[in-house]
């Protein structure tokens, strides 16, 4: 596709979201896209991060992305009392 740049060690962002993440992979993605479609008909947002290959995989990424999300869901439980 042209402006885009084919990075094997890094995904592309399909989708973004505060909620969760699925990541996909190869003939995986289109199935994930669709999860995250019917996850937002309920109200819940899904990252969909596509990764070209499973080698070389953007570990540090999906560290961030766990760092957030896990922060989020701590941070809501304890001020606010709740399940995020």
């Amino acid at each position: 596709m042209p402006g885009r740049v084919f990075a094997p060690d890094k995904a592309e962002l399909l989708q973004d979201s505060s909620d969760l993440t699925r990541i996909a992979c190869g003939t995986m993605v289109h199935l994930a896209v669709a999860a995250a479609d019917l996850l937002a008909r309920d109200g819940i947002s899904a990252r969909v991060p596509h990764h070209a290959s499973s080698t070389p995989l953007d570990a540090t990424g999906i560290a961030d992305r766990a760092r957030k999300v896990l922060a989020r869901n701590v941070l809501a439980r304890k001020v606010l009392g709740r399940k995020a």
